[in-house]
């Protein structure tokens, strides 16, 4: 490599005596720390993790030290959900502070095993002879895809050069043909090379269509496609399915070939071959149904399509400018649904100027509306549009949208489901939504037990000119395939068998159901 373009915390010109280098001393401050509690913990690690990194020390010591952090910021990265940072009693600021800090923390981790890769290439020496360096690279690849994945679930711009990094560490081990040399990590046996497909293939996976809380399930599921995937030096040729193309020194993620521009300048152009991937995905699906959850086929179905080919956008669309109200989640969308008043309300104190408060945590009495903007539209959904960073919108989210330029704007909420989220070049939020056809009624459902509790669901009715069933919309984990059911509307009760799944997210399910007795269907 005639270059490797890789950035590090620079060096102070003193000796801070505040840093501890101690490792007993900080193994005992570690332990001392609430790890499963990442709002307590993150800001804590990276204030003692950016000193240590700018004092000069060994690389004996910088790699004893950093391995005592590693452990720790791996705990608190995997510790970490946005569900349960939102119910921490903390004001919206600080919360965006410690879902930044972990990005840093991640960027900061790897800055220090960084600094123990760019002075041994300066040098001439290389991962092949010295397997503390072949370490220092895997580790530091390994905080670099933590950010990614982090930004990933919180619908956050990946920050600068990261993914230039990650293909930079690549390049490096590469050319030093050990790229599948074994690593023993801990208890574990890995490989950089292994470490780098799977981040590849997560990334062709288009991830802005994951949840939260999906991110790093698929990440995790691909631990065992990652050994069907390939790297092969060169560009794109046909076919293109299955195939993604990317450049060692380009701070970008592998593409589609059939989307990726041929003729374009690339330093180190590689291709990912990840066709065995998708006929392994398959074949496990298609053998192995009754032993896979319902959680994992869910996923390896999302992944099939990107992997497989290139989904095509089929339905023109329609450049808009016009504002809409968001009911975000079932809950919210019973409560409008349930007192029509509500939503009159909340739409007219909208359309006089008058701000509709966000409430980031909402209770059974009260819900509010999030005001966004329609970009263009089609007549599967919506592109919506919002300059805020704080939402209680994620991926697979249902949503009742009213738009407010229109007359009905007020007659009813039309239910859409979040496909997917990321943020634009000028910063703002954008989400896809498609449309879930039907007029939403609310229902009470409960399990025929003694103490169940009802759940506040919603019934859309059965379309003969759409040749669409009757289905119930249930919060996630509610819905089991067989389960009997009371589904009370207006006070009268309607016992019904859950059907087959219609829709499933992360966030709620859309099954079909049969009724129990003389009753054919679930009034609305």
């Amino acid at each position: 490599m005639d270059v490797l373009l890789l950035t590090v915390p620079p060096l102070d010109s003193f000796d801070n005596p505040l840093v501890e280098r101690n490792p007993r001393a900080i193994a005992k401050w570690l332990d001392q720390l609430p790890l499963l509690n990442p709002a307590e913990t993150i800001m804590q690690l990276l204030n003692a993790l950016r000193p240590l990194n700018r004092q000069d020390m060994t690389e004996k010591d910088r790699l004893r030290l950093l391995e005592l952090y590693r452990e720790a910021a791996n705990a608190v990265f995997n510790a970490f959900t946005l569900r349960a940072l939102r119910q921490v009693p903390l004001a919206a600021a600080r919360r965006e502070q410690i879902k930044q800090a972990l990005t840093q923390l991640c960027l900061e981790l790897a800055g220090g095993y960084k600094s123990l890769v760019l002075p041994a290439y300066a040098a001439g020496r290389g991962p092949a002879l010295e397997p503390a360096l072949l370490l220092a690279a895997y580790c530091a690849m390994q905080q670099l895809i933590h950010a990614l994945l982090h930004c990933f679930r919180i619908y956050e711009p990946v920050p600068p050069r990261v993914y230039l990094e990650i293909h930079q560490l690549y390049a490096w081990v590469e050319e030093a043909g050990v790229c599948e040399q074994s690593i023993r990590l801990g208890r574990e046996t890995v490989t950089l090379g292994g470490l780098y497909r799977r981040a590849l293939l997560l990334c062709c996976s288009d991830p802005a269509r994951l949840s939260e809380d999906e991110v790093l399930r698929v990440y995790a599921q691909l631990l065992q496609y990652e050994v069907h995937s390939h790297i092969v030096a060169g560009r794109c040729a046909p076919p293109h399915e299955g195939q993604f193309a990317f450049d060692l020194y380009a701070d970008a993620p592998p593409r589609p070939c059939a989307r990726y521009d041929a003729h374009g300048h690339a330093s180190q152009p590689r291709l990912l071959d990840a066709r065995d991937v998708a006929a392994a995905v398959r074949a496990h699906m298609q053998g192995e149904n009754e032993t896979t959850a319902d959680e994992e086929r869910r996923l390896l179905r999302m992944l099939l399509p990107h992997l497989e080919s290139t989904p095509e956008r089929i339905q023109p669309r329609q450049n808009k400018q016009q504002n809409a109200l968001l009911a975000t989640g079932i809950a919210a969308i019973y409560y409008y649904l349930s007192d029509p008043r509500r939503l009159k309300h909340d739409i007219a104190t909208a359309s006089h100027g008058i701000s509709v408060q966000l409430i980031e945590t909402s209770d059974i009495d009260h819900h509010s509306l999030d005001a966004w903007e329609i970009s263009n539209e089609s007549d599967s959904g919506y592109l919506l549009k919002c300059a805020r960073r704080h939402t209680p919108m994620r991926v697979g989210e249902l949503l009742g949208v009213t738009v407010l330029e229109r007359a009905d704007a007020v007659a009813a909420l039309e239910l859409t489901v979040v496909r997917w989220m990321r943020h634009a070049v000028d910063g703002s939020l954008e989400a896809g939504v498609e449309r879930i056809r039907g007029a939403a009624a609310p229902v009470q459902c409960r399990l025929l037990t003694d103490d169940a509790v009802a759940r506040q669901c919603l019934f859309l009715p059965s379309s003969s000119r759409q040749d669409r069933h009757a289905t119930l919309l249930a919060p996630k984990r509610f819905y089991r395939r067989g389960q009997r059911l009371h589904v009370e509307v207006g006070g009268k009760p309607i016992i019904v068998e859950a059907g087959h799944l219609v829709m499933d997210t992360a966030c709620f399910d859309r099954f079909v159901f049969h009724a129990q007795g003389e009753t054919t269907d679930v009034p609305s």
